[in-house]
């Protein structure tokens, strides 16, 4: 299973980060690959809490349906998808810094989908976009953070 880990340093609290982080109507404003997040239950986002995503990578898109699996106010959510086709793992970390520094490590583990072909067209191509795609999203949020 294939597993990406960026991070990116913030001068911004781990409160303020974690705003933006863990609240579903932010993140697809600054994450590349959700479209869009919806959350059937109403109350705020905790373990347990499902998600509907719209989630984009490369050329196509999927409608997923995640549980928050962990989930610590000001200090990492982690999510799972369970239906939708694609077996994906995402979890956000943030670990504070000298003075109000906070470091912002995003980790997604992926299966390819489509077997031995989805698993070569991950090696050539889709690997590399993930990665531009988080890069590029995380630093939307430092400059949404900091802007």
């Amino acid at each position: 299973m294939p597993r990406i880990r960026k991070a990116i340093d913030i001068e911004a609290t781990p409160e303020h980060v974690f705003a933006e982080v863990a609240e579903p109507a932010r993140q697809v404003e600054w994450a590349l690959p959700f479209r869009a997040i919806e959350v059937p239950d109403e109350g705020p986002v905790g373990q347990g809490t499902l998600q509907r995503w719209s989630f984009k990578v490369g050329p196509r898109t999927w409608d997923l349906l995640a549980i928050v699996t962990d989930y610590r106010h000001n200090q990492t959510i982690a999510r799972e998808v369970r239906e939708g086709g694609l077996n994906l793992r995402d979890r956000f970390v943030l670990v504070p810094q000298s003075g109000e520094v906070t470091r912002v490590e995003w980790l997604i583990e992926y299966e390819p989908p489509m077997g031995a072909l989805g698993r070569l067209l991950d090696v050539l191509v889709m690997e590399r976009v993930f990665q531009n795609d988080m890069e590029t999203s995380l630093e939307r949020l430092k400059a949404r953070l900091e802007g």
